[in-house]
């Protein structure tokens, strides 16, 4: 057996007999933080989730777009239940006596209605449900929002949490190759001992800055959802509840509270009543008018009319497709959700989403502890002799990539985590 899983058996051992271990959540409560292992000045102001949540939901781009839209398809909707407007028109003709001498002027008003067969109730009937699938759609946008605000927050402590671990690594490597050129200089390895952990020195140094960047592009976006400009912030990783494991329990929460099966029957209804409200207006429009007419003599004319289009071209055939493609969207989307079944979705959601929080906690609580025990350890055995300088780098190498997996791990555990919500229209915490 060798140098590398000696170590790494005797501290699993003794990380798999503790009870509890892992991360330290910090406290909920915004709060000023002192620590500067992460490269952040002192008094750093702690930027929460809840906090971000609550300014994004009042001050995002993103939201203010939800509502935008909102107001357009209300307004789309307020239209097609109305009726045209009435038009009146008055004209002064003169009429011209057969010698061409003028004759008395003569008045002439018409009041005309444009009206077609939908408009007999069917144009009120669409609108209200135009205005109904709007504003669940609005309600849906709205929480897609908040979540990609969650994902935003949790992309900016993962690079947070990144820098700190490749600051760590290029620490530990320069303390290595301190090492190192003592040991050279006094004869006890050979010189070219120090070349892998001087590389590595250089490659993490270079890495932090190109992190740093990136987490600056982070925070700008944390500035940019919560329209709040901090001069220095930082990310504390979430306390989140533990999704429950009862598949039957959660289900039956989802269908009491998830709007996904109605929203798309009401999309569904609306835009076939749109296809229908289309098929309508292909009927010619008919305008029926009141003509007035009035000579300087007194003598009055009194009577009726109406105007009709010929449809010999446009029988609103674009306006039907269109409508058509809409339903029939609709539609396949409504059948693709019954033929998953509702149920069947959530459980598979949840499935997910449980497996990867529990392989993110497992490498917070169990396989980072068990690396960085192995590595304090082996660097100990190295700074004794007892172990090389290729075993020791070997150690470095994969607490760092634990270190990285974890990070990425838990990002993408958030991300199932905020699609399971968004599937049974809740939060975790509300479930019961």
């Amino acid at each position: 057996m060798n140098f590398f899983c000696i170590i790494m058996l005797t501290v699993c051992f003794g990380t798999l007999a503790r009870s509890e271990g892992g991360e330290v959540l910090p406290s909920s409560k915004p709060q000023k933080s002192s620590s500067n292992s992460v490269g952040q000045k002192d008094e750093s102001y702690v930027l929460t989730l809840d906090e971000v949540l609550s300014l994004a939901l009042k001050n995002s781009p993103e939201i203010k777009a939800v509502d935008a839209e909102l107001a357009n398809r209300l307004a789309d909707a307020k239209q097609t239940g109305l009726l045209r407007n009435p038009e009146v028109g008055v004209a002064f003709p003169q009429k011209f006596r057969r010698d061409d001498k003028p004759d008395d002027p003569v008045v002439t008003a018409t009041l005309t209605q444009p009206f077609t067969i939908a408009d007999f109730g069917y144009r009120q009937t669409v609108a209200r449900a135009l205005k109904e699938v709007a504003t669940l759609d609005a309600q849906v946008e709205v929480f897609r929002v908040l979540n990609d605000s969650v994902l935003i927050y949790y992309r900016a402590w993962a690079l947070q949490q990144r820098l700190k671990v490749v600051k760590d690594a290029e620490k530990q490597s320069k303390e290595v190759v301190a090492l190192i050129s003592k040991a050279i200089e006094e004869g006890t390895i050979p010189s070219t001992e120090g070349n892998i952990f001087a590389a590595e020195a250089i490659r993490f140094g270079v890495e932090s800055k190109a992190v740093a960047a990136e987490l600056e592009l982070a925070r700008a976006d944390v500035i940019r959802i919560t329209g709040r400009k901090w001069k220095d912030i930082v990310f504390e990783r979430p306390h989140l509840m533990v999704i429950p494991a009862d598949a039957a329990k959660v289900v039956q929460f989802a269908q009491s509270r998830s709007n996904l099966h109605e929203r798309l029957q009401l999309k569904e209804q609306a835009a076939r009543k749109q296809m229908h409200l289309a098929h309508l207006k292909a009927f010619p429009e008919l305008s029926p008018q009141l003509i007035y007419e009035r000579e300087r003599d007194g003598v009055k004319t009194i009577g009726i009319g109406v105007t009709l289009p010929l449809p010999l071209f446009d029988w609103n055939q674009a306006e039907s497709l269109r409508t058509r493609g809409t339903w029939e969207k609709a539609r396949a989307d409504r059948e693709a959700l019954e033929r998953v079944g509702f149920e069947n979705q959530v459980e598979v959601i949840q499935k997910r989403a449980i497996a990867t929080q529990e392989r993110a906690d497992a490498y917070w609580d169990r396989v980072i502890p068990a690396y960085q025990k192995a590595y304090l350890l082996g660097r100990q055995m190295f700074e004794m002799g007892e172990a090389s300088m290729l075993q020791l780098w070997q150690l470095q190498k994969s607490l760092v990539e634990s270190q990285g997996q974890a990070l990425q791990f838990t990002v993408e555990s958030l991300g199932a985590r905020t699609t399971f919500e968004s599937a049974i229209g809740a939060k975790v915490e509300e479930i019961q």
